[in-house]
């Protein structure tokens, strides 16, 4: 790939001479002045082209890491959870509600969207005033829970058995709990007034509305290989559209029955691989 900048660096000393290339600009993080702290896809020397997030004074690169994108991904995996965490916390700050006035929603919040509509993050974001991460979003502001099943990412494996959602919970690795964040927000949802709004990833960046969504049945565990590579319990979420309708689905992820499933679940990624070119 062509770079946008190719620059050769000394150090203090004028010692050590280092070319760079930066490949793509992907975000600057903070900027004061001329410093800069940016996450950048660079080519260092006659090295591999990898993520770097860095301190740059001008086009003269400071300290900072290379990442590849296992450690991207890992990166990201981690904000994800925290910023969970910070939305969780009633007594601090909201990232999805900065203001003092703005009053929680009462009754059923209406998004204004049509079944099977596309938006992109940021629009469900200022839509539903809630974070920007995660596949289990809470906002107080319109007392909403937004719960998204990504299949492009393949961390978790929720699947549409006789028209119900069998949702993954929330947590990477390690045994999943009950009581843990949105975990136990979804499984008081019933009780607990908070509105449950479903989306669907089938291209990256592309999140397809599928309704107001609630419990079909209690949640239960099923074993699942988690971010480490490691067997671990999860909580699955059984969840169907109020009222049900016919947005589309992954046909490798739709099974007629618990039969079904149990006889042709073991082909879904097979399957996913092929049907997943039709979305690109």
């Amino acid at each position: 790939m062509k770079s946008i900048d190719s620059r050769t660096y000394a150090d203090v000393k004028g010692i050590v001479m280092l070319e760079y290339s930066i490949i793509r600009h992907i975000a600057t993080i903070k900027k004061l002045g001329d410093i800069s702290i940016q996450l950048n896809v660079v080519k260092w020397g006659d090295g591999e082209e990898k993520y770097d997030l860095r301190k740059w004074s001008g086009t003269t690169p400071g300290k900072g890491i290379t990442l590849t994108e296992v450690d991207l991904v890992n990166l990201f995996d981690a904000i994800d959870v925290e910023l969970a965490y910070l939305n969780e916390l009633d007594d601090e700050p909201h990232l999805e509600d900065t203001s003092t006035n703005k009053e929680p929603v009462v009754g059923h919040f209406n998004p204004g969207l049509e079944i099977g509509e596309t938006v992109d993050n940021t629009r469900l974001c200022s839509i539903f005033g809630c974070g920007p991460q995660g596949g289990m979003r809470k906002s107080n502001r319109t007392n909403t829970l937004i719960i998204v099943t990504n299949y492009t990412r393949g961390i978790y494996h929720d699947k549409w058995i006789g028209g119900v959602l069998h949702y993954t919970g929330m947590g990477l690795s390690g045994d999943q709990s009950l009581d843990y964040m949105q975990n136990k927000t979804l499984n008081l949802s019933g009780t607990n007034g908070v509105d449950v709004h479903l989306f669907e990833v089938m291209t990256k960046g592309r999140y397809i509305y599928c309704g107001r969504v609630e419990l079909a049945d209690a949640p239960y565990t099923e074993s699942q290989i988690g971010d480490d590579g490691k067997p671990r319990k999860v909580w699955m979420f059984p969840v169907r559209p109020i009222p049900d309708n016919n947005v589309v689905k992954p046909r490798a992820f739709v099974y007629k029955d618990m039969d079904d499933y149990l006889r042709n679940g073991k082909f879904a990624e097979q399957r996913w691989e092929i049907e997943r070119k039709e979305y690109r």
